[in-house]
């Protein structure tokens, strides 16, 4: 998935790192932000859960179905392992569904083994006893929902499976159906391909997979807020031409 970008105007530095090898089936990436100065941080939905820490505590991100918004203050350094979608829930021990749209303290989750490792670490920004809390939850917990993931990665998938099982079971490991989700994998097809794509919004509608302009216009103003010439322009600022629709 790609990285949970901010939408708006935010001085900081944002790193993506790959996870450890026995993290790759279960962890997309590490990352770190250091902020600068005091903003707000809008998170667009991409299908994942993350862990993020900080000195102001820990806790987890869940799957969002439309723009979050989070202040931010100068000189924090935050930290976070982001999931695969559907991999967070049996780490976690809790429904996916029941954190979407939500930032809980993973005390509040009965999770209780990442603070001891995290309160003198963050600052230093080691993320060595993050990940090793992290592995130490994957390494005890159950697989992945087998089906899910299959269908994850086939959707649409020619499943054994009634419609109504298979959006049971997708909220459970990633939050909400199928249908929400492959909204949100088109938005973040739309995101990797737009700077590839210059000239033309329908162009960039039809690569996308979406039906047509006002197909993406509406989505976008659904998962983002924002219109699609707007959400390109502030995610990718330094492209000087606008797309035109």
């Amino acid at each position: 998935m790609g990285r949970r970008a901010p939408v708006g105007t935010l001085s900081s530095t944002y790193r993506e790192l790959p996870p450890p090898r026995h993290l790759a089936a279960s962890v997309a990436c590490l990352w770190v932000r250091e902020v600068d100065a005091a903003g707000t941080h809008v998170v667009l939905p991409d299908a994942c859960i993350d862990i993020v820490a900080s000195t102001a505590g820990v806790l987890t991100a869940g799957p969002d179905t439309g723009p979050a918004p989070s202040a931010l203050r100068a000189g924090d350094t935050i930290v976070g392992v982001r999931f695969w979608p559907g991999a967070a829930a049996p780490v976690l021990g809790w429904p996916a569904n029941e954190l979407r749209d939500r930032r809980v303290p993973l005390e509040d989750l009965g999770v209780k083994s990442f603070r001891a490792a995290l309160e003198t670490d963050v600052a230093k920004k080691d993320l060595t006893p993050f990940v090793d809390a992290v592995a130490r939850r994957v390494r005890d917990a159950p697989p992945p929902d087998p089906v899910v993931q299959q269908a994850i990665v086939e959707l649409p998938a020619r499943l054994f499976l009634s419609e109504r099982q298979l959006r049971r079971r997708f909220h459970v490991s990633v939050g909400y159906g199928p249908k929400v989700f492959e909204r949100v994998l088109r938005l973040q097809r739309l995101l990797a391909l737009a700077p590839a794509t210059p000239g033309s919004l329908a162009r960039l509608a039809a690569e996308a997979g979406y039906a047509d302009h006002a197909h993406m216009a509406a989505e976008c103003a659904r998962l983002t807020g924002l219109s699609p010439s707007a959400l390109l322009d502030v995610r990718f600022p330094q492209v000087e031409e606008p797309l035109a629709a």
